[in-house]
């Protein structure tokens, strides 16, 4: 239990909280290393990298010191180890002042600017896969979105397709059952005709028969009367 802080006991905050501890001091020790190493070049070199890690680290201790309170600890404990990893900034600072002054600072600057190197390009790579996953989230959707559309067309011009064969089978059938109608009438017209003609055909045999019929009566009667004539001039 931390008697002289309140909040969780140590054993109850999460291990990110002291990697993240650990890690800002190794950084803040880095970045003591590069101010003391600029000092010894030069007072305005100093200032100058003194106050782009100040720019650089105001937003970096703020992120940690959110991430220190959602790992498990209080205000009170965030502010405490926040501020005991700053300190290793100034023994960073002490030895660049001792190694600028007997050494070349160069090496110093050359370790600090990869530090910072490497944090803006790990930053940026990820922030870079985010933005490559992104465009290619909205390119696979735009392909997604296409396809669909695609098949949502292809859907419209089979059903178009199949309605206008539908509509050819209704013409090509209403155009076979008038044909069957026109042939049915015109079967019926003969018909009807033929059995006219028949008709006409029998009456005028009939009419030759009766006029037969009389011819032969009259001439059988004219036969009959001369015979009866001559019988009484007897």
């Amino acid at each position: 239990m931390c008697h002289w802080l309140r909040g969780q006991r140590i054993a109850n905050i999460k291990t990110v909280a002291w990697m993240i501890t650990l890690s800002d001091a190794l950084h803040n020790f880095i970045d003591g290393l590069a101010i003391g190493a600029s000092f010894t070049v030069s007072v305005v070199a100093g200032f100058s990298t003194s106050i782009a890690i100040v720019c650089e680290e105001f937003p970096h201790e703020l992120g940690d010191f959110v991430i220190l309170l959602n790992s498990g600890m209080s205000i009170p404990q965030a502010i405490f180890f926040n501020l005991l990893s700053a300190m290793s900034c100034y023994i960073g600072l002490a030895f660049g002042i001792l190694l600028g002054s007997n050494f070349a600072p160069n090496a110093i600057f050359a370790i600090a600017g990869g530090m910072f190197l490497y944090i803006a390009l790990a930053d940026m790579v990820r922030r870079m896969s985010l933005y490559i996953a992104l465009v290619d989230t909205v390119r696979r959707m735009s392909l997604y979105i296409a396809l669909v559309d695609t098949v949502r067309r292809m859907s419209l011009y089979i059903a178009l397709v199949d309605t206008v064969r539908r509509m050819s089978l209704y013409i090509a059938l209403v155009d076979t059952v008038r044909r069957m109608s026109l042939y049915i009438a015109l079967v019926d017209t003969v018909r009807r005709m033929s059995l006219y003609i028949a008709l006409v055909d029998t009456v005028r045999r009939m009419f030759h028969m009766v006029s037969d019929m009389g011819e032969s009566q009259l001439h059988f009667l004219d036969s009959l009367i001369p015979r009866r004539g001559e019988g009484t001039l007897r």
